[in-house]
């Protein structure tokens, strides 16, 4: 009688295991990037990087469940003059947008050098040597010639390297206040999500600005230089984007 019972406990036992894993396993694989939930840890997400990255106040909060919806487009302007039709234009933008928001001023700046450097090599900069030029030389105000540089900017996403925290972590920053300069890669999947009016289908990648989210629809909200709204799903961003950066500006009055 021992003997039996013996022989049937490790039978047992392996089929409770079996059956817990075919349901872990089938849980993870059915899990998408649309339906997983909106609440993880900071620390997994974040970490100490979530102290350098600003909350705008008035516009943004932080917090860990997020809002379904972000949408930052009303607090950009993109009706004036496109000076490179580039990422440095977008940069711009956004250190305009900050500077409006945290010292209530409007910065315009002159970026003549980046045409002349451009022309030299007879190539556009990529989004990071144009980051890398806010942040190392700066470039000067129209209006009083002091030059402004970005504090810092941090690489949030990468391609290949994309995950549903990465997702959330870019929700968040964008629910913080904060817009997302994303290089995306350029060919028939993206266009298949939105129109491809205003950008170059030759170039391997193109610059645009994640400017709100909707979790209930499963999209970004996005600009192109020329001031043309997209929206691409999670998932469509999650194959084509190459890197993503938040910018951390200059803050003259602190």
């Amino acid at each position: 009688m021992m003997r039996r019972i013996n022989t049937i406990y490790p039978i047992i036992i392996k089929l409770i295991f079996t059956i817990f894993v075919f349901f872990f396993a089938n849980n993870i694989i059915g899990q998408n990037i649309n339906s997983l939930p909106d609440t993880l840890k900071e620390s997994d997400v974040f970490g100490s990087r979530n102290m350098k990255m600003l909350v705008i106040e008035g516009i943004g909060e932080d917090r860990r469940k997020l809002a379904d919806q972000k949408d930052l487009s009303a607090y950009f302007d993109f009706m004036g003059e496109v000076e490179m039709g580039q990422s440095a234009d977008l940069i711009a933008k956004c250190l305009t947008y900050y500077t409006k928001k945290l010292e209530d001023r409007y910065l315009e700046l002159d970026l003549s050098f980046i045409k002349k450097t451009e022309s030299a090599q007879e190539k556009y900069l990529s989004l990071q040597e144009n980051l890398k030029l806010f942040y190392k030389q700066g470039f000067p105000e129209k209006r009083t010639g002091h030059v402004y540089k970005i504090e810092r900017y941090l690489l949030m996403l990468q391609k290949n390297k994309i995950t549903p925290s990465k997702i959330y972590r870019a929700k968040k920053a964008i629910m913080m206040g904060n817009p997302i300069l994303a290089e995306v890669n350029v060919n028939e999947n993206m266009f298949s999500t939105f129109s491809s009016v205003g950008l170059d289908p030759l170039a391997d990648f193109t610059t645009i600005l994640l400017i709100g989210y909707d979790t209930t629809k499963g999209f970004f909200q996005a600009v192109t230089v020329n001031g043309i709204k997209i929206s691409i799903s999670f998932d469509d961003f999650m194959k084509n984007i190459n890197k993503g950066y938040v910018i951390i500006p200059q803050q003259i009055n602190n």
